[in-house]
């Protein structure tokens, strides 16, 4: 449970910076935010203030607009539904175009933190309409918990449905962003993940107002986003290395097993004139034909595994396609099994030249 927990984390916080990316010019986040942030809810990991921060950057006539954006997963549900794990972000809407939130769908502003008033709009995705069986002018209910939904401040009216492709990951509501911070815990310190804003030329600007965080543009962040996760990344490489290792055991066993086996043919081999060069590629090439069929039976069950952890997210967090293999990543699975055989001949094609005929028995 916990690991389709931070799967689906990791995945809606890659989805959610697809939605933005291309749009936005500036990335405002915390020094050490991470993918479980969208799971953990760690203050330590998330801005705050941010609707003071808002309106500071907002008064620089070179930036044509800027919101907070929280990213938590909630629970939802509708009238004869039960409750699903969703999406939850938060946003000012009309603060920047960089949203497909018109202003007709929420109503501009976050009048809730300014006057307290909550406006109770939600703006959902298709693919929450069809999991929660919900349309235009429905109610659903939202909570940090499924024990939360029937609380009286948690209904919410969904005022219009999201079609676009950006958005089709997994099922999102769209909420003011106080609204959101006070389903979750997040109003006491006016927190969220991460700010983002559309100008040009502005970058030493939001530098100075926010000297503890990181400010990035566009291109940096999408290189910061692939290398920002060190543990994430640190914890693959040891993965890969450890299997990468294991591989070269086994098949170098199985090898020294099959060499053995075959003493008195490679002795015979020898004997009628069959070079030790022939011999050792004979060897060499029936371990790295077995790795390379070991890494297309691994590339068949990473898939196999793939379509359990997404049928399980989806059965129950009613998440979508929260796991996807790179083409790229599986080739490099085979490049590195090959590799694994190459170096998992080089014992038993030593062994094989070593074998004399007047060794053995008969």
């Amino acid at each position: 449970m916990a690991i389709l927990l931070v799967s689906i984390g990791v995945g809606m916080k890659q989805g959610t910076a697809a939605m933005h990316e291309g749009s936005v010019d500036y990335w405002i986040m915390p020094k050490d935010s991470s993918v479980t942030d969208i799971v953990s809810n760690s203050e330590k990991t998330m801005l705050g203030d941010v609707h003071q921060s808002i309106g500071k950057i907002r008064s620089n006539p070179d930036i044509k607009g800027a919101t907070p954006v929280l990213n938590r997963l909630i629970y939802a549900s509708s009238p004869g539904s039960s409750s699903k794990l969703i999406l939850g972000m938060g946003i000012i809407p009309a603060g920047t175009d960089t949203l497909p939130v018109s202003a007709q769908d929420l109503t501009p502003g976050d009048y809730h933190f300014t006057n307290g008033a909550r406006t109770g709009e939600a703006v959902i995705n298709e693919k929450t309409a069809k999991l929660l069986g919900l349309n235009v002018g429905d109610t659903m209910r939202l909570g940090a918990s499924a024990s939360s939904l029937n609380n009286s401040n948690n209904s919410f009216r969904v005022m219009g449905i999201i079609s676009e492709t950006g958005y089709s990951i997994s099922p999102i509501a769209v909420l003011h962003l106080s609204e959101l911070q006070e389903l979750t815990g997040n109003l006491k310190g006016d927190r969220a993940n991460y700010i983002i804003a559309q100008s040009s030329g502005s970058m030493d600007y939001i530098r100075e107002l926010f000297p503890d965080a990181l400010v990035l543009s566009n291109a940096e962040y999408s290189v910061y986003n692939v290398a920002s996760d060190k543990k994430m990344l640190a914890t693959a490489i040891a993965v890969s290395a450890v299997s990468a290792l294991i591989a070269v055991l086994f098949i170098s066993s199985t090898m020294v097993l099959s060499v053995n086996e075959k003493k008195q043919e490679l002795a015979l081999m020898k004997a009628i004139g069959i070079s030790q060069r022939s011999i050792a590629k004979m060897v060499l090439y029936e371990s790295v034909i077995l790795s390379l069929l070991g890494g297309i039976m691994g590339i068949l069950l990473s898939r196999l595994g793939q379509e359990v952890l997404n049928i399980s997210a989806y059965r129950f967090f009613g998440a979508g396609q929260v796991s996807v293999v790179s083409p790229v990543l599986q080739l490099g699975g085979v490049v590195i099994a090959l590799a694994a055989g190459v170096l998992s001949g080089l014992l038993p094609v030593i062994m094989a030249k070593r074998i004399e005929l007047s060794g053995m028995p008969g």
